[in-house]
């Protein structure tokens, strides 16, 4: 228990020294915490967030959301959420953003409404944590929020928010396909790629041609051949061809998105004079 003590303390003393917790030293001796799902730990963590010391607060919200998280376990996960849940309205912005991890890693989706709610933040690095909280939830409310951060001015909330709906959930709605048309062609190359793997992952024909053009860009990610690979539509076999002769990211990925599309049927394929003309 002294042990114990001694590290409850350090944690601390880091947390009131480190003013974001980015320190690696905040960072060790967090996860230590987390690697000690007692109730000795899980007590002074609910005391924390009670403080009136918003860095107090922050660190209880910080060992809360994983503690005793290896292998996902959490076993006072029940306990933490509403906890954790009220900090959501905390004045203290590095608190909410804790708060938001914290229940991104415990799946807390009874907290949904409250985490929604903060979608609109003025801030882009709360937006960006929102979109980690919202991550796997194929429920109505997550979604259309997560649809609305696939807009976002920033473009991690952007990159977060396509990731989250083009591949953490299945959800396949009119709506979560148009949020991801307007992404194949962003500016960003990450998002563009998770976006264009979404409607892939969703065969949506429309992706053929933003892939093509991605395909035959001078900078070609993996996540463009599997996307490519997932769409399976013949079209796309010369843009794959001719990455043979330097794409060398992942030659056994490339062989097998092209071997996909040489198979596809006549039915997946645009009229050949159409799709001629629009690549152009």
């Amino acid at each position: 228990m002294a042990e114990m003590d001694r590290l409850l303390d350090a944690a601390l003393e880091l947390s009131r020294a480190d003013n974001n917790g980015s320190s690696e030293w905040y960072s060790q001796v967090v996860a230590a915490l987390h690697a000690r799902p007692v109730q000795a730990v899980f007590d002074r963590c609910v005391a924390w967030c009670a403080s009136a010391d918003a860095s107090e607060r922050r660190l209880g919200a910080d060992v809360l959301g994983q503690l005793g998280g290896k292998g996902r376990a959490f076993p006072f996960r029940a306990a933490a959420i509403p906890v954790l849940t009220p900090l959501l309205s905390d004045p203290d912005l590095e608190v909410v953003d804790s708060t938001l991890v914290a229940l991104g890693h415990l799946r807390a989706r009874d907290a949904v409404a409250e985490v929604v709610a903060l979608a609109e933040h003025p801030e882009a690095h709360v937006r960006h944590s929102v979109t980690f909280a919202l991550l796997g939830d194929d429920r109505a409310l997550a979604v259309e929020a997560m649809i609305q951060l696939s807009s976002d001015d920033d473009p991690e909330v952007r990159d977060w928010a396509t990731f989250g709906l083009g591949s953490q959930i299945d959800v396949d709605t009119e709506a979560v396909r148009e949020a991801l048309l307007a992404r194949a062609d962003d500016t960003d190359e990450d998002i563009q790629a998770e976006a264009l793997n979404g409607l892939a992952k969703r065969k949506d024909p429309r992706v053929v041609l933003p892939l093509c053009h991605a395909l035959s860009s001078e900078a070609v990610g993996s996540l463009v051949v599997e996307a490519a690979r997932e769409a399976a539509a013949v079209e796309l076999v010369p843009a794959l061809e001719s990455l043979r002769s330097w794409w060398d990211l992942d030659a056994a990925l490339l062989e097998d998105a092209i071997a996909r599309c040489r198979g596809t049927s006549q039915r997946n394929s645009f009229n050949g004079a159409e799709f001629a003309r629009d690549i152009a």
